[in-house]
């Protein structure tokens, strides 16, 4: 795939490719050849709308009720845009232009500002993308630069393509409604869920649930997924189970969080807050 608007990063056994006029969608990352991310044949793929591939950004993550929610007293609305349960899922920042402002071989920094044409409230996104010795490293930086308070509920919709085996570290699943929306009642892993977090087993049959997290660390065989502290909450999701991926999503926030409030967080004007990823291997 060849496009005079991508970024490539390489060094130290790793290469990642990233699309920031597609939401700062890292498409492909590699080690030693070996490809970890499920990516699109080409860009059309992306802009359809799906997250299926590379690892998206979500504001906000997953599903919002009716996609409206109330904060602060007020009501504030987001696209409809899964009409079929009357949801608005994974929000806009995924298709994003954002601007690069720093480039080197190993290193990308890009922004976006929102105005409200995303999101209700004004917020400005940094990510600094980076390769070292130690692996492939994502920071991303959201600061409030309106005058009042605003909701944030922050994920990636990580695609890896299915290694042989998987382990997540996952505490509690929240069940869920015909819509895909959590009732808020949280429940005990079932036997088959427990496996997930120690040796489960990626294709075969559909995986597909909203757990709350026990850990930072996920491994898709010999890679290693480590993220921030402040993502408590993981998703998992794999399509029918044929499809040769697996998706491992850390969220800040459960889904449906800005009407239930369940690991929502609250910046004020000025405050940022800082979300880190690393793929890396043992």
């Amino acid at each position: 795939m060849k496009d005079k608007n991508l970024v490539t990063l390489s060094g130290f056994g790793w290469e990642a490719v990233i699309v920031p006029q597609c939401g700062m969608n890292t498409i492909r990352l590699s080690h030693n050849d070996g490809q970890i991310l499920r990516h699109p044949d080409n860009l059309d793929m992306l802009f359809s709308g799906t997250a299926s591939y590379g690892s998206p950004l979500l504001v906000p993550p997953n599903r919002t009720e009716h996609a409206t929610f109330r904060f602060d007293g007020q009501a504030y609305y987001l696209p409809l845009n899964e009409p079929r349960y009357q949801n608005n899922v994974h929000g806009q920042l995924r298709a994003a232009q954002f601007r690069v402002e720093e480039k080197t071989k190993s290193s990308v920094k890009a922004v976006y500002r929102n105005i409200g044409e995303i999101f209700p409230f004004p917020f400005l996104v940094t990510t600094h993308y980076y390769l070292d010795e130690t692996g492939y490293h994502q920071d991303f930086t959201f600061e409030n630069t309106g005058k009042t308070d605003m909701p944030l509920a922050f994920g990636l919709h990580t695609n890896f393509l299915a290694p042989d085996w998987f382990c997540v570290p996952i505490r509690q699943k929240w069940l869920k409604n015909n819509c895909h929306i959590p009732t808020g009642e949280l429940v005990d892993l079932t036997p088959e869920e427990e496996n997930f977090r120690i040796h489960g087993f990626p294709q075969g049959k559909p995986i597909t649930g909203f757990f709350t997290s026990d850990g930072n660390t996920a491994h898709l065989g010999e890679i290693l997924y480590t993220v921030s502290d402040n993502f408590n909450q993981w998703q998992l999701w794999n399509g029918d189970g044929a499809k040769g991926f697996i998706s491992v999503e850390p969220q800040c926030g459960a889904v449906n969080c800005l009407n239930s409030g369940h690991g929502l967080l609250r910046l004020h004007p000025g405050q940022q807050e800082i979300f880190s990823v690393w793929y890396h291997t043992a």
